[in-house]
């Protein structure tokens, strides 16, 4: 019985604080901790490198994984000033992984393993591959799949994050052809939102959302009430839009920060 108390007190407790992070219904048990995902296209020069500072400020705060990307992918040869600011973020925590484009699957499978040969070489810092412009249709399963495989064999890399943007065929998860699979990489508000439940049905493979365009740190905070409803494990919500939403840091990044800090308390406890 007095388990049972603690358990009753435990879980009111929970609700309560919970209630404080996000000023919404609360859910009735402890979530998964959420990891901040940043697509961090911008470059080592004055502005850039405030925003690698915010970030590395944040890593001993939040898991961040940061998407770097040095010319629509590794380029044609290291550049030195990205290789230091690389390291130093890596330094504190931060997972780097290197940004690779594919053409919805029509990209050459031998020139985006050229890719990643690349961001192995250039950039030792790198412990994983973000395959951008997924396709999303069923057809282009055993394209990824084949990506995928290559990748995780190479000894250097630990992780693939692809990115449809959008919602998927299911085959991407039960094929396992990503840790992580980009399910929403858009605008507008989350109630217009739908998301597939069979997700859930492969844990091996994690959801990331990555939201633009949200201009208030409300919709901010119920973005990543959602993710935790939703059970996904990686979330980015930004207030920036137009052609590169991914050219900095929001506005209200260190309120982000500690919302996810704050949650992620929680589901230790």
């Amino acid at each position: 019985m007095a388990l049972r108390c603690r358990s009753l007190v435990a879980g009111i407790l929970f609700r309560w604080l919970l209630m404080g992070v996000f000023n919404v219904v609360a859910v009735a048990q402890p979530q998964q901790k959420l990891t901040i995902i940043v697509p961090a296209y911008f470059y080592p020069n004055e502005r850039g490198i405030g925003a690698w500072d915010r970030l590395i400020g944040a890593a001993s705060r939040v898991p961040i994984v940061a998407i770097v990307n040095a010319s629509s992918g590794p380029g044609k040869a290291p550049w030195a000033e990205f290789g230091r600011m690389m390291d130093r973020a890596k330094g504190s925590n931060i997972l780097l992984i290197g940004y690779v484009p594919t053409s919805y699957g029509r990209r050459p499978v031998r020139d985006i393993k050229d890719d990643v040969e690349k961001w192995i070489r250039f950039y030792p810092a790198v412990r994983g591959i973000f395959l951008d412009e997924q396709a999303a249709g069923s057809e282009q399963t055993a394209y990824y799949t084949e990506l995928y495989n290559y990748i995780r064999n190479r000894d250097a890399l630990d992780i693939v994050v692809s990115n449809p943007g959008t919602i998927c065929a299911e085959s991407y998860f039960a094929k396992h052809a990503a840790e992580v699979v980009c399910l929403h990489e858009a605008t507008g508000p989350v109630g217009k939102t739908f998301f597939p439940d069979w997700a859930r049905k492969y844990p091996s493979t994690s959801v990331m959302i990555i939201p633009y365009g949200v201009k208030s740190v409300e919709e901010m905070r119920n973005w990543l009430r959602l993710a935790l409803e939703k059970h996904f494990h990686y979330v980015y919500v930004t207030d920036a839009g137009g052609g590169n939403p991914w050219s900095g840091v929001p506005s209200y990044w260190d309120e982000e920060v500690e919302a996810v800090q704050k949650a992620n308390i929680l589901a230790l406890r």
